[in-house]
């Protein structure tokens, strides 16, 4: 597992939602950040929310709120992922 950074993220959901340019970055980097805090209000290890596991998590959230707009829901799926998660712990590099 590999810690992924905001650039890389935007990058891979910009890459899923086929979306090219820069123009739409700061609403992308909202959801990312909106979906983030999600994920780690609802029980899930910050390490894991930053890692490489949980960037189709993060994508499928993103997805839902552009698809769906301010009043958008998550999908069934973004949450049974996200549960999945709330169970899973990834320790620092620096941990012994």
């Amino acid at each position: 597992m590999a810690t992924v950074n905001d650039e890389t993220l935007l990058t891979e959901i910009k890459t899923r939602l086929d979306i090219t340019g820069n123009y739409h970055d700061g609403k992308l980097n909202g959801y990312i950040e909106d979906v983030k805090g999600f994920l780690i209000d609802g029980g899930v290890d910050e390490n894991v929310v930053n890692d490489s596991c949980a960037v189709g998590v993060i994508c499928r959230g993103v997805a839902d709120l552009w698809n769906y707009g301010e009043g958008g829901e998550f999908s069934s799926y973004f949450k049974q992922r996200a549960a999945q998660l709330s169970l899973k712990h990834i320790e620092e590099e620096n941990e012994s």
